[in-house]
């Protein structure tokens, strides 16, 4: 009967300890693919503000263009009455 208990207890002991080392090691795998993802989005969102910027100037830009071609426009339109 000793022996019959000692065996269960065993048997108990290493069912948690299974259940542990197969439950780490599947966390881990979910870890991993977590931090690779934290850091693309980090990344992704990173290129995104950079890429907004630069936009951000290119409108800048053609509004100042657009305001020097209406300029550029008007004289020419009065070109002749200058002359």
């Amino acid at each position: 009967m000793d022996t019959n208990i000692i065996v269960v207890i065993a048997i108990a002991i290493i069912a948690v300890v299974m259940t542990y080392v197969f439950t780490k090691m599947s966390a881990n795998k979910k870890v991993d693919k977590f931090k690779s993802l934290d850091e693309a989005l980090n990344k992704t969102n990173t290129e995104y503000l950079e890429v907004k910027d630069l936009l951000s100037k290119a409108a800048t830009k053609l509004t100042r263009i657009d305001a020097e071609t209406n300029e550029l426009q008007a004289l020419k339109k009065n070109e002749l009455s200058l002359i």
